[in-house]
This record gives C-alpha cells, sequence and structure tokens, in this order.
C-alpha cells in the first residue's frame, strides 16, 4: 500500500488588511454526475474586502494574483489550515477590519495535483 505522504510547493503568500462582509453560502454548480447531492462542491465562506496588502510573494510562475476579495472556507477541511480558523471566522463582526493571511499552494499526493488555499491567519486590528 502507498503512503500518502502530501507535499506541496508555495505559487504565492499574501498578508492583507481586511473588512470582514459576512458569512456567504457557495451553491453546487453542477459540474460533475456526482452533482449536487454527493461532490461536497458547495461550501460556506468567511467574505473579507481588501484594504490593503501589507506583503505579497510570489516566488512561482502560477501565484494568485493581488486579490480583492478573499474567501475563507468555514465548512470543509483545507489543507493545512487550523479549524479553530473556520470556527473563530464564525464569530466575527460584520464591518470590522482583520488581518488575514494565505497560501496558495499546489499540493502532490500520490500522483495527484492539485491546488489548496489554506487561510494561516485572522486576527482582529
Amino acid at each position: 500500500m502507498a503512503t500518502e505522504e502530501t507535499t506541496y510547493d508555495l505559487l504565492s503568500r499574501h498578508e492583507v488588511i481586511a473588512e470582514f462582509q459576512g458569512l456567504q453560502h457557495i451553491p453546487c454548480r453542477f459540474m460533475t454526475s456526482l452533482c449536487p447531492d454527493r461532490c461536497d462542491h458547495a461550501t460556506d465562506v468567511a467574505l473579507f474586502k481588501v484594504l490593503e496588502y501589507t506583503k505579497y510573494e510570489k516566488p512561482g510562475e502560477y501565484g494568485d494574483p493581488k486579490h480583492e476579495t478573499i474567501y475563507v472556507d468555514v465548512k470543509k477541511k483545507v489543507f493545512n489550515q487550523d479549524p479553530k480558523i473556520q470556527e473563530y471566522c464564525k464569530t466575527l463582526e460584520v464591518g470590522k477590519k482583520y488581518r488575514v493571511c494565505y497560501d496558495h499552494l499546489y499540493l502532490n499526493r500520490n500522483g495527484s495535483r492539485w491546488p489548496e488555499r489554506p487561510c494561516t491567519e485572522v486576527t482582529p486590528l
């Protein structure tokens, strides 16, 4: 049996000052034969409006550009994201400013490769 070690490349790193806009449900987009009831595509996100970038790194060619909006998944397990961040985001106050940090990673596990965007920090200002 093959091991399931996950490796990753950092494509970009984002650190911003952002205003919390609220929680938003993102429905399934009906893109596979498993949709909508077995696909697990629908999710809930914390929505942040970027006010200012305090740090931006893009060591790879394919990293995310700077964004005006950041979405933090509060429903699904995200690689390298502390579940406490998801729970904390559910308690945030709309209109308040927060420091939000996330990484754009490219994961590799047993030959499968996919992007992931774990949030690494949400702190009030």
